[in-house]
């Protein structure tokens, strides 16, 4: 069978990661991939890329995408490495982030599945539990991140914000006051929405008619005569 050539193909290993053997348990329907390294082969810090000298290996598993129905188990002893600034660290690993339990084409399918439902329906498809899917949303969500650029923002819209007691308003920036500012202002603020409109203070009205309607109804209970009993 040349079925380790086949899950190299499928993997995309590259070299010095080669399949060593594939073991297919049929009770347990499931298929173990195990993945070696070729000797020798030169460690490289994760964080700065520093060659390190060999510390230990440890056994590591991965889920991968099934294999016509059989979940599919990938194993490999990665080695850890000293380095002279980050201490002892793992190498990475072409298949999967360094602190993930799964690969990127299994995140990959689990993401495009949380697009269309929730997390836990996702865990019941995939037979995973709901804090696994949410650790892979979040490493997606932190992924997003690292490559969302950092942009200076120029202006600032404040639209209906309360300040202290009273309420003071200002317009939305609508992105075209910067050539026709009336005046100047600070940094970062919009000179157009800017501009406050303080609300002036409420009338006493109501509380007159309340007082006046309350001292008309003592009147007129205290005018009132007391009703007689009728006399036996």
């Amino acid at each position: 069978m040349r079925d380790r050539g086949l899950h190299e193909r499928i993997l995309g290993l590259p070299a010095p990661w080669h399949v060593e053997d594939v073991e297919l348990r049929e009770d347990a329907r499931e298929v173990i991939v195990k993945v070696g390294l070729r000797r020798p082969v030169e460690l490289a810090c994760p964080k700065c890329g520093e060659a390190m000298d060999g510390y230990d290996h440890r056994r590591r598993s991965w889920r991968h995408l099934d294999t016509c129905q059989y979940k599919t188990i990938i194993k490999a002893d990665v080695p850890h490495g000293q380095c002279r600034t980050h201490g002892v660290r793992q190498i990475e690993v072409p298949w999967a982030e360094e602190r993930s339990r799964f690969t990127a084409l299994f995140e990959a399918l689990a993401i495009d599945w949380l697009r269309e439902t929730s997390q836990l329906a996702v865990a019941r498809r995939l037979k995973l539990t709901w804090a696994e899917v949410h650790g892979i949303m979040d490493r997606a969500v932190a992924r997003g991140l690292a490559r969302r650029e950092q942009e200076v923002i120029p202006f600032l819209g404040i639209d209906e914000t309360s300040f202290q007691k009273r309420q003071e308003s200002s317009r939305p920036c609508r992105g075209d006051c910067r050539s026709r500012s009336p005046r100047p202002s600070s940094p970062g603020i919009c000179p157009r929405s800017h501009r406050r409109a303080t609300r002036p203070p409420p009338r006493a009205t109501t509380t007159r008619r309340a007082s006046s309607r309350r001292r008309s109804m003592r009147t007129s209970a205290s005018s009132r005569s007391p009703r007689r009993r009728p006399s036996c």
